[in-house]
């Protein structure tokens, strides 16, 4: 980072967060922090040393004592949840007995146990030393290294144990439990690196030592050990969660849970009453600030998002089992993100646009839903805030259960969702037709973004997420991937000059943040809803991006993209699109693509070029430069590629500019766009279009 972009990343972050920073950099460099989390042997951590004076010490009687002593959790008794659980679980329980462990929503096949501190794909040992001298991003990507000591797989095999009755289960997580245990010593090494994944870690701990409290498995030496285990890590969170706290993300959120959760669980802990209550500070304080009020999570992000409800849904209802409340404002901010969550979930996939980092983070896989799908932690947190359910029955309710228990699932119905989103803090503003719905990203950015996506379009048709955004992949891969998707060039918007809508700053860092406004109304004649937005990304350039979206009848889009301003300049217009069957389109300059049951057609004010790319290789078009091998992927799944299409438009010329997309049904008439871009018939509908620069881009819009 050079010194004018590293002024800007204090300009928008704060000199506060700078001196934070520093001082971090510091304690980590003058061996500070070794010496708060000092690298220490398991057996420093004995019963006599961990319980509070009065607990019984031997690991027999502490047993006994636990088991009459322990604290609410969700459930009473974990075998009334069997009728609960899906189909699959016993199959993916019986995967990782055979090493397949569940990695960011697929499988990985790995040993039993596996290596916890060596990378799954290359092989490549990670450093043994304190955590605190350890790069993590010195080498390939080390969130696959974290992945399984998150401790995720502890659901799968809990779901199994619950349905089947099957020991075996339990035996895998403690077999598992203390092989970690034996490899990874307190502070020592890659997996203390992170308080979040420590955190993540933690929590899993907790919920293993409530499923499996009757299993034969557990006896009272392993007992004794995960509960020996819980104060190191709380230690070492509780010791740099400052570090979190600077983050201003779902750290601060998951190390928060985490302290509160091990202080509330484990009241028999010398620490105990420090951590719950210091746990339950950050939470009120962090909800307050990463929680707008339009709903939206501070961290532009629908899978943060879901991560968020669910680390605030754990803490809820654990406090309230307790008789430990949290303030109404954090209840209110819960159920405005939960209403926030829902709009943007399609209804008939459950999945939600994936804009925004994605590293496939998941508390609760408690389903046989696939890892996009939001249906389960909506059912489950509309339940906490309305007791009532939002979808019918189906596999979505497990999470329910799990949570708020059986009768949970006899909930009377209730599908009081928001039908149209407008959040200007988060920058989501949804439009819906017929059988289809999409999302216009337009934010004024109050927290570092995400991506640089400014009038980004997802558009969804029954079911299917037609128009998408090619979500994360890695945050660090090697080239052509070592961007994460988060350019503007990637996303469904124009780029201008080959450059981003604001500067690259570092791997998590933009500065030069643009602001983006939204309008809504409606057209006269056609009585369709509109929305239209512009942002000053290319300010520099002295180029403004309008974009006006209208949502016709029958499934009929409109997507108007107007560049003003001054010179000349080269302008590309990218869709990304589901991977689809694909007949031989028009060759001529405005392309008309049939892609399944979708057809787009895209035209240009000035003569333009196109080409249509798959998987890295072009499949057609009229562009000259080399294939770019980055384009035409998708991530659903951090760490995985899947083929997309990648369509761009490109030309140069003078400004204005105009660009006309129209998205239709393959079985609706072929639309017609005049040659001066004014007037659009789309079916039965005609469409007059505004000079380039007028007050509206719609002729016809009615506020």
């Amino acid at each position: 980072m050079n010194s004018a972009t590293l002024i800007k990343a204090v300009s928008v972050q704060g000199p506060a967060w700078a001196l934070k920073r520093l001082r971090f950099e510091l304690s980590a460099r003058s061996g500070m922090l070794a010496l708060r989390t000092p690298v220490r042997p398991w057996s420093d951590f004995p019963l006599d040393r961990v319980l509070a004076p009065g607990i019984p010490l031997e690991p027999g009687h502490y047993f006994n004592w636990r088991s009459h002593n322990r604290p609410a959790f969700f459930f009473t008794d974990v075998s009334a949840l069997r009728a609960g659980i899906g189909s699959r679980a016993a199959e993916i329980g019986d995967g990782i007995l055979r090493g397949e462990f569940p990695f960011f929503g697929q499988t990985r096949q790995l040993s039993f146990p596996p290596e916890w501190r060596t990378h799954p794909l290359s092989g490549a040992a990670t450093p043994d030393a304190h955590w605190s001298r350890i790069d993590e991003f010195s080498a390939e990507d080390v969130k696959l290294v974290w992945e399984l000591s998150r401790f995720s797989w502890v659901f799968p095999l809990a779901r199994a144990f619950v349905a089947t009755g099957g020991e075996c289960y339990a035996e895998a997580f403690w077999q598992l439990f203390e092989d970690w245990l034996e490899r990874n010593p307190p502070n020592r090494g890659i997996q203390w690196k992170c308080g979040q994944e420590t955190a993540l870690r933690a929590l899993a701990l907790c919920f293993a030592s409530c499923v499996f409290a009757t299993a034969p498995s557990t006896t009272p030496a392993r007992l004794a050990a995960l509960v020996s285990a819980l104060p190191a890590h709380a230690r070492r969170i509780e010791a740099h969660i400052a570090y979190a706290l600077s983050q201003k993300n779902n750290h601060a959120l998951s190390e928060a849970a985490s302290l509160w959760t091990i202080g509330l669980l484990f009241p028999e802990l010398r620490a105990s009453s420090r951590w719950r209550e210091r746990g339950r500070e950050v939470l009120e304080s962090e909800v307050r600030r990463q929680i707008y009020a339009d709903g939206a999570y501070v961290q532009h992000s629908a899978n943060y998002h879901r991560l968020m409800l669910q680390l605030l849904a754990w803490c809820l209802i654990l406090g309230e089992r307790n008789g430990e409340s949290f303030s109404p404002e954090l209840r209110d901010s819960f159920d405005r993100a939960t209403r926030f969550l829902c709009a943007l979930t399609d209804r008939t996939s459950g999945w939600a646009p994936n804009y925004g980092a994605n590293d496939g983070a998941h508390l609760l896989p408690l389903s046989d839903c696939g890892f996009p799908d939001m249906r389960p932690v909506l059912q489950s947190c509309h339940f906490l805030t309305r007791k009532a359910r939002l979808f019918p029955p189906g596999p979505w309710d497990e999470e329910m259960a799990w949570l708020h228990g059986m009768e949970s699932l006899h909930a009377p119905p209730d599908a009081d969702c928001p039908v149209q989103l407008d959040a200007p803090e988060g920058g989501c503003y949804t439009l819906r037709s017929s059988n289809s719905w999409a999302m216009l990203r337009a934010s004024r950015f109050r927290d570092r973004p995400s991506h640089a996506d400014q009038l980004h379009l997802d558009l969804w048709y029954k079911g299917k997420n037609f128009l998408c955004d090619p979500g994360t992949y890695s945050y660090n891969a090697p080239p052509p991937f070592e961007h994460a998707f988060a350019s503007t060039r990637f996303h469904n918007t124009v780029t201008v000059d080959g450059a981003d809508q604001m500067t690259r700053a570092s791997r998590f860092l933009w500065v030069d943040w643009s602001t983006a406004a939204v309008r809504r109304y409606r057209l006269a004649k056609a009585q369709a809803g509109a929305l239209e937005g512009e942002h000053d990304g290319y300010r520099r350039s002295g180029v403004q991006h309008r974009r006006a979206v209208a949502a016709l009848d029958r499934d009929i889009w409109i997507v108007v993209d107007d560049l003003t301003g001054r010179g000349e300049h080269s302008l590309a217009l990218q869709w990304l699109l589901a991977d689809a069957r694909l007949d031989t389109p028009d060759q001529s300059s405005t392309p008309q693509f049939i892609l399944g049951d979708m057809r787009i057609f895209v035209s240009c004010s000035v003569p333009a070029v196109f080409d249509l790319m798959r998987a890295g290789r072009r499949l057609c078009g009229t562009r000259d430069p080399a294939p770019d091998e980055s384009r035409g992927w998708i991530s659903r799944d951090y760490a995985r590629l899947e083929p997309a299409l990648s369509l761009l438009v490109a030309s140069s010329g003078v400004l204005p500019v105009r660009f006309v997309t129209v998205i239709s049904p393959s079985s609706a008439p072929e639309p017609r766009i005049s040659a001066a871009l004014d007037w659009i018939q789309a079916d039965a509908q005609s469409v007059p279009l505004g000079p380039i620069g007028s007050s509206a881009v719609f002729a016809a819009a009615q506020s």
